[in-house]
């Protein structure tokens, strides 16, 4: 019984040192990656972009839940500021959370590559205007560049946000599996405290979003550099 009792002492220690120590972290870094990433999709050399709008649209979004949901969890699962029990109403919106949004994201980023490609087309027209001997200012070949980054960007920002959502998945799935099940209390501790770790692991893609841009686009980097350097 003692150990039965350590065991899930140990669980819900971990569980408020996750929110008390990596909330305030995550809130952190998240605002500095919105305010980044705002300032350099905003440009006038990107704003016009149809992923660039996508992008900008996101972190508004993002900013909003880092203040909203994970502010929130953070003070009541860290600091016991007005906390909350789960009830059904909280598990069927992560179900939604958890499925419906990777579905929107992956819907929306591929109408952005449509896009996309529709403006390449008509850069194609304008080229076969130019092989006639027809005059067309230069920049062709940057914004071809910029459009295949930004896309790249999309796809890895989709992809992350799947990867961080998928233990919620399956962790919620087994719930509703196991819901009509007996279950001793260190199962239903730890069922707990996955759920809570899952919950932590989902906000993650909202608040790196520059990072991971300032490793897949040399554009981006550019836009960064300019940015702080007030160019």
């Amino acid at each position: 019984m003692s150990a039965a009792y350590n065991y899930i002492l140990s669980l819900a220690n971990a569980n408020v040192n996750l929110y008390k120590i990596g909330g305030p972290i995550l809130i952190s870094v998240g605002t500095v990656s919105c305010i980044i990433n705002l300032k350099v999709f905003s440009k006038k050399t990107l704003r016009k972009n149809p992923c660039s709008i996508y992008l900008i649209a996101c972190n508004v979004t993002n900013f909003l839940l880092i203040y909203t949901s994970i502010l929130i969890a953070t003070l009541g699962t860290g600091y016991s500021i007005d906390p909350s029990a789960h009830n059904w109403i909280t598990t069927h919106s992560l179900i939604i959370k958890a499925l419906l949004i990777p579905i929107l994201m992956v819907v929306l980023g591929l109408w952005t590559v449509k896009n996309v490609r529709s403006m390449n087309h008509v850069t194609a027209v304008v080229n076969a205007s130019t092989s006639v001997g027809v005059t067309i200012p230069g920049g062709v070949r940057t914004a071809h560049s910029k459009d295949r980054q930004l896309i790249k960007i999309l796809l890895v920002d989709t992809s992350i946000y799947i990867f961080f959502n998928t233990m919620i998945s399956i962790i919620l799935i087994y719930q509703q599996i196991m819901q009509n099940q007996s279950q001793s209390y260190a199962q239903l501790y730890l069922q707990g405290f996955l759920t809570s770790v899952s919950v932590f692991s989902a906000f993650i893609p909202f608040c790196i979003g520059c990072y991971t841009n300032l490793w897949v686009s040399k554009t981006f980097r550019q836009e960064v550099k300019n940015t702080l350097t007030c160019k």
